[in-house]
C-alpha cells in the first residue's frame, strides 16, 4: 500500500479552514473502484486521481509536481481530476516538488508527498491505424499497413516515441517533423525494404508493432500487407538496357520490393541470383548447357507477397561475347588492349570503328577461361568515336557505355603551361616533368609501347611512403578546362548532363609495375587533401599483387559519383551543378602520391600498405570528359 507524508500550510483564515489530504486513490478499471497505489506504482499521466480529505469544496488550485491543474472537480471531502501534461522528468521537477500533491483554498494549502510511488509518462494507446496516398492532405483508416505507405499510428502517449519496430525491424524515428508527432498521433513511411509474410525471420515478431516511448514499451498487433514485385528494366552489367542476354555474362533487374526475395527463375528453371538489393537483382545466366534450357520465354521474380512473383518477356541466349572493361580506350594502331568480360573466345572478330567503316583488329590471344582477350589496334582508326564491336559463335555485340577515341572530350593533351594556367594558381603547374612529347618531338623508342601523339613524362629516382610528398603532378583548373571544353559543338556532353552518366578518364603508362601509390584527382588541392570530399584516389594494385601495364598504355577512369555526394545528388545532380557546387574556381591536383589514403574516418585497407618506390617514371595523356551511357556516332 502506499504511504504519504501530508501536511498543512496554514492556519485558519476567517471561517474558512485549510484543506487537508488524508489519501490519495486512482481509479482501477478492472474492477471499477478507487483504490490506493500499491508500492512501486507508477502514476500515469492520464490517469483518473482522487484527493481525499477535509475543506476541499472551495479548492482554487492543484499541483502536481509543481505542475497547475487546470481542471478538477472539488467536493468538501474529495478531489477528482484526469492527470494532464504534467512535468514527469527529473529535469523537469524541482526537488521539492517531486511526487508532491498540494491543494489551495483562499484559506491555506494542503500537501502531500507520495513515498514510495511516483507520476510517470502516459502509457501508450493505439486505438487505429490511417493511410494518406496523398502526402497527408487526407487520411483514410485501414486495417492493413502497405509496405512503402505512408501511415498514421493514433492513440495516446506517443509524443515521447523514439523507437519503432515492425515485424521485428528498426524504424528510423529521426527527423519526424512536430506536426507529424505528438501525443494524439505519431506519421511515419513504412520502409519499402521492409520483411513481410514469411520473410520475416523470427515468426513471433511478424505482423507485430512494437513502440518505445520514455515511458513506455508496448508490443500490439498489426497487419503488413507486402507489395508485389515491381520490375522496372533489366540491364547488363554496364547498366544498359537489354531484352537478351547469353550465358555467363551478368544480369540486372531493377526494379522495387525486392528485399523480401523468394526465387528468380527463368522458364520454370531456378536462378541463384549473385547479389539482392532492395531495389536490384543481379545474376549470371547460367553456363550448365545440360540443365539449363536457353531460349525466348520469361523471367520471374517472386517475393514473400505470393508464389506467384512478377514476370517480364526475355530471352537467353547461348555463350554470348560481353566486355565489361577495356583497358586503353584512346589506343593508336600497333597498340595491344585487353578486353575483359566473358565468353571472349580467340575465334572471335573484333571490330573498331573508323570514319570509313569498321577496321576489324587481330585477336592474339584470349586467356583459358574466356575472360579476357588481347586485340592488336588495326591501322586506320582513331579518328571516329564509337563502340568496339564483336562477332562471336552467331553472336553479334556492341560494347555499348565503354567509348572508344573520344577525342572530343580531351580537355588536356599537350600539358604546356599554356594549356594548364587558365584559373589556376600556384606554381609549378608541374612537378617532376621529364618531358613534352608531341608530334615534333618523340621519345628514343616509340614504339614499345606505341605512344599518343602528346604526353608528358615524369620521372622520380626515389618517391617515399609520405602522406605529404607528391611524386608527380599537373595543376590546372577543373572548371575552367570543363567550361571551356562544353563551348565545342562536337561533344556530346553538355552541363545538363547527368554526372552518373559521364566520367573523367587520363591514360597512364609506367613501364615498371605499379606496386604502391595512388594517382589521385583532387578538385581542390587547397581546401581538400587527399582524403577529402573532393578527391578521387585510384589504384589498382594490391599488396602482393602488382598492376602490370603489359608495356602498353592504360586507361584510368574517375566517376563523379565516387566523390562524396549528398543524399541523392549520384542520381539527380548534372555536371553544371556539381561545377559550381563543387569545382567552383578551385585549383586542382592530378597528383601520384605514395600513401595509404582513405576518406576521412575510415580506416585504412592493408590491400594497399604502401612501400618506398624507387625509379619511379610515368606517362599520362588525354585527359577527357567521356559518355558513360550509350551515344549515337553519326
Amino acid at each position: 500500500m502506499g504511504l504519504f507524508s501530508c501536511s498543512d500550510d496554514n492556519e485558519t483564515v476567517d471561517n474558512l479552514l485549510p484543506p487537508t489530504i488524508v489519501k490519495v486513490c486512482v481509479w482501477d478499471e478492472d474492477i471499477e473502484e478507487w483504490i490506493i497505489p500499491g508500492a512501486e506504482s507508477k502514476i500515469r499521466i492520464g490517469t483518473p486521481l482522487r484527493i481525499e480529505g477535509t475543506n476541499m469544496a472551495q479548492t482554487i488550485a492543484v499541483y502536481i509536481n509543481g505542475g497547475l491543474i487546470s481542471a478538477f472537480h472539488a467536493e468538501d471531502n474529495a478531489i477528482e481530476l484526469v492527470i494532464p501534461d504534467i512535468p514527469v522528468d527529473e529535469g523537469e521537477i524541482k526537488e521539492m516538488n517531486l511526487n508532491l500533491i498540494r491543494v489551495v483554498n483562499k484559506a491555506g494549502a494542503a500537501t502531500c508527498t507520495a513515498n514510495d510511488f511516483q507520476f510517470f509518462g502516459r502509457q501508450i494507446t493505439v486505438t487505429g491505424f490511417s493511410l494518406t496516398e496523398n502526402d497527408g492532405r487526407t487520411w483514410e483508416a485501414v486495417q492493413e499497413l502497405p509496405v512503402g505507405g505512408k501511415i498514421r499510428i493514433e492513440g495516446n502517449g506517443l509524443k515521447t516515441a523514439n523507437e519503432l519496430y515492425i515485424n521485428g525491424t528498426s524504424v528510423d524515428l529521426a527527423g519526424i517533423p512536430a506536426e507529424e508527432k505528438n501525443d494524439a498521433f505519431l506519421v511515419v513511411t513504412i520502409p519499402e525494404t521492409l520483411p513481410f509474410g514469411n520473410a520475416v525471420e523470427n515468426p513471433d515478431s511478424r505482423n507485430k508493432m512494437r513502440l518505445v516511448t520514455a515511458y513506455d514499451d508496448r508490443t500490439l498487433d498489426c497487419v503488413i500487407a507486402g507489395k508485389q514485385v515491381e520490375i522496372n528494366r533489366i540491364t547488363d552489367a554496364n547498366g544498359n538496357a537489354i531484352t537478351e542476354a547469353g550465358r555467363n555474362s551478368v544480369v540486372v533487374i531493377e526494379g522495387k520490393y525486392f528485399a523480401t526475395f523468394q526465387k528468380l527463375s527463368f522458364n520454370n528453371q531456378e536462378i541463384e541470383p549473385t547479389t539482392i538489393e532492395s531495389n536490384r537483382i543481379t545474376f549470371t545466366v547460367p553456363v550448365d548447357t545440360e540443365d539449363f534450357t536457353v531460349g525466348d520465354g520469361e523471367l520471374t521474380v517472386v517475393n514473400a507477397y505470393d508464389e506467384i512473383g512478377v514476370s517480364r518477356e526475355f530471352t537467353l541466349l547461348g555463350f554470348v561475347p560481353s566486355v565489361t572493361e577495356i583497358s586503353y580506350t584512346m589506343p593508336k594502331p600497333g597498340n595491344v588492349i585487353r578486353l575483359t568480360g566473358v565468353n571472349l573466345y580467340d575465334k572471335a572478330k573484333v571490330f573498331f570503328p573508323s570514319s570509313t567503316g569498321e577496321k576489324e583488329g587481330l585477336v592474339q590471344s584470349a586467356s583459358s577461361d574466356a575472360t579476357s582477350m588481347d586485340v592488336l589496334v588495326p591501322e586506320g582508326v582513331g579518328d571516329k568515336a564509337g563502340y568496339i564491336r564483336i562477332e562471336s559463335e552467331g553472336a553479334d555485340v556492341e560494347v555499348k557505355g565503354i567509348v572508344m577515341f573520344y577525342k572530343q572530350g580531351v580537355f588536356l593533351k599537350e600539358f604546356t603551361d599554356e594549356e594548364l594556367k587558365p584559373g589556376a594558381s600556384g606554381t609549378p603547374l608541374v612537378q617532376n616533368k621529364f618531358a613534352l612529347y608531341n608530334p615534333d618531338n618523340r621519345p628514343a623508342n616509340d614504339t614499345e609501347p606505341v605512344n599518343p601523339d602528346y604526353f608528358i613524362y615524369f620521372k622520380n629516382a626515389s618517391i617515399p611512403v609520405s602522406n605529404d610528398k607528391h611524386g608527380a603532378y599537373v595543376r590546372f583548373n577543373t572548371r575552367q578546362q570543363f567550361e571551356t571544353l562544353l563551348e565545342r559543338t562536337d561533344i556530346e556532353i553538355t552541363k545538363e548532363t547527368l554526372i552518373k552518366d559521364i566520367a573523367m578518364q587520363v591514360d597512364v603508362y609506367m613501364p615498371k609495375p605499379w606496386i604502391s601509390g595512388m594517382l589521385a584527382w583532387r578538385v581542390d588541392k587547397d581546401k581538400s587533401r587527399q582524403n577529402g570530399p573532393r578527391c578521387i584516389n585510384v589504384a589498382p594494385w594490391r599488396e602482393n599483387k602488382p598492376f602490370d601495364f603489359h608495356g602498353e598504355w592504360c586507361t584510368v577512369t574517375y566517376k563523379f559519383t565516387d566523390f562524396i555526394l549528398e543524399k541523392d545528388e549520384p542520381e539527380t545532380m548534372t555536371l553544371g551543378v556539381w561545377l559550381s557546387k563543387y569545382a567552383a574556381t578551385y585549383t586542382a591536383l592530378l597528383t601520384f602520391i605514395n600513401y595509404n589514403y582513405m576518406y576521412t574516418g575510415q580506416t585504412p585497407d592493408s590491400q594497399w600498405n604502401c612501400v618506398d618506390i624507387t625509379d619511379f617514371e610515368m606517362g599520362l595523356a588525354n585527359m577527357r570528359l567521356v559518355p558513360l551511357t550509350p551515344v549515337a556516332f553519326e
